[in-house]
């Protein structure tokens, strides 16, 4: 094999002829010359396509397994073991829903403000995900947490991610709350968020009657 250096005559008539052919022809002599590079990386990138196709159909199948079970479930105890198993799924959070309420019906509000945040996970902020946020508020409420209960409400009314209807709730509860702890004035701006908000006519009309039933002025 014959080596050019530098100052090779061929090389420089090589170069200089290089400069005055079009782009395509550039793009022709860059091919040619990295041809084995170009194999690596286009068994690569082949590699990457396969990984990418393989995960996506274990996941799918994942998911219509974990859909099948969950269509199996028999009783509250099966369920509640499905999500444990199963924690960040939303068909967990639906589980944790259940024994949730179940858990507040029976007054074990301990219990059930901790299943309202497991529910939390698994439905982020759906509309059912924020019907676990309100639970699990009125649930720390119930057990006399009051203060927590208090953050819990408000935080869930003031987060942009949840639907209008589970903020709006959140807003009329907090107010009433507000009202109990003997502090009207916060209830009324909580009440003003309903009033000049975009929350819907009936929450309006909500928060303007029990403004009027505490006679608070806007």
């Amino acid at each position: 094999m014959i080596h050019r250096n530098a100052n090779d005559p061929s090389k420089v008539i090589d170069v200089a002829f290089r400069k005055e052919i079009s782009f395509e022809e550039r793009c022709w002599f860059f091919l040619k010359e990295h041809s084995q590079y170009l194999t690596y990386a286009l068994g690569f990138l082949l590699t990457a396509g396969v990984i990418v196709a393989v995960t996506l159909w274990v996941k799918d199948f994942h998911g219509r397994h974990i859909q099948k079970r969950f269509a199996a479930l028999q009783d509250q105890k099966a369920k509640a073991s499905f999500a444990e198993q199963h924690v960040s799924h939303p068909l967990a959070g639906i589980c944790f829903l259940e024994s949730a309420d179940a858990a507040y019906q029976a007054k074990d509000y301990s219990l059930a403000a901790r299943y309202y945040e497991q529910a939390q996970t698994g439905l982020r902020h759906t509309v059912f995900g924020g019907r676990a946020a309100l639970g699990k508020a009125m649930s720390l409420l119930s057990s006399g947490d009051k203060e927590e209960g208090r953050i819990a409400l408000l935080s869930t009314a003031t987060d942009m991610h949840y639907p209008q209807s589970i903020r709006a709730e959140a807003f009329y509860l907090s107010a009433i709350l507000n009202l109990d702890r003997g502090k009207p004035h916060k209830a009324k701006q909580l009440l003003q968020y309903l009033v000049n908000g975009d929350y819907g006519e009936m929450w309006k009309g909500q928060a303007e009657e029990l403004a009027k039933n505490y006679h608070l002025e806007f």
